[in-house]
């Protein structure tokens, strides 16, 4: 079983990461790879990592989280929402903005439907030339609508910043001595991991670069 399936993604292209093993080939030479270079889809490099070296490095990183959350709950809290705070107090006037418009938008199309009705009924327009605006008309409204809900579900995933923090908290304290990565870990504490090429391409000795999103966390799913 891959545990990182739907965790692990290309930091440099954004597609997802595949884990690359075989009955023949030993553990600790499984790795993962760009799935947007293999499949041809992106212009991404070939790079990839071992298993057993994203694990040494993901569980490193968890295990320092936790017990920063665990041991110092109060400063952990403080520095996971103050940032959060920031993001949504910015996000917030933005959102309300675009939010405005677009609703503003969506009653200027009714009202246009409305008069195209009313010509077509009146005669001023053929049903058939009727039909061709106004379904063009609410394809728009309904691209407008799914964004105001885009834009909500993201105004409530920040309302909810809170709580994402007051839960890995507690999860914290739960697995405060982890020793080996599960699903149920992953499940628990990460979003989402990028892993970026290398700095020096082709390098033994250069690392890739690894960014973890906490459950916590703000951000791309």
């Amino acid at each position: 079983i891959d545990k990182y399936s739907g965790y692990l993604y290309c930091g440099d292209c954004g597609k997802r990461m595949y884990l690359h093993r075989s009955k023949t080939m030993p553990a600790e030479k499984y790795y993962f790879q760009c799935g947007g270079y293999q499949q041809g889809k992106s212009r991404c490099s070939v790079h990839n990592i071992k298993e057993q070296v994203l694990d040494t490095i993901v569980l490193a990183q968890l295990k320092s989280m936790i017990a920063l959350a665990s041991n110092h709950s109060d400063e952990f809290y403080a520095m996971a929402t103050e940032k959060g705070k920031a993001e949504a107090k910015k996000y917030y006037a933005s959102a309300e903005k675009e939010k405005s418009q677009l609703t503003t938008r969506i009653h200027e199309l009714d009202n246009i439907i409305r008069c195209l009705y009313e010509d077509r009924v009146v005669g001023r327009i053929t049903p058939e030339r009727y039909d061709f605006l106004a379904s063009g008309y609410e394809v728009e409204q309904a691209q407008i609508r799914t964004k105001l809900n885009e834009l909500n579900d993201k105004i409530n995933e920040i309302d909810l910043q809170e709580k994402y923090v007051k839960d890995f908290i507690a999860k914290a304290k739960e697995y405060i001595n982890i020793e080996k990565l599960t699903p149920e870990i992953l499940r628990a504490f990460i979003k989402r991991i990028d892993v970026y090429e290398k700095e020096v391409r082709y390098s033994r000795t250069c690392g890739n670069t690894i960014v973890i999103q906490y459950t916590f966390q703000l951000g791309k799913n």
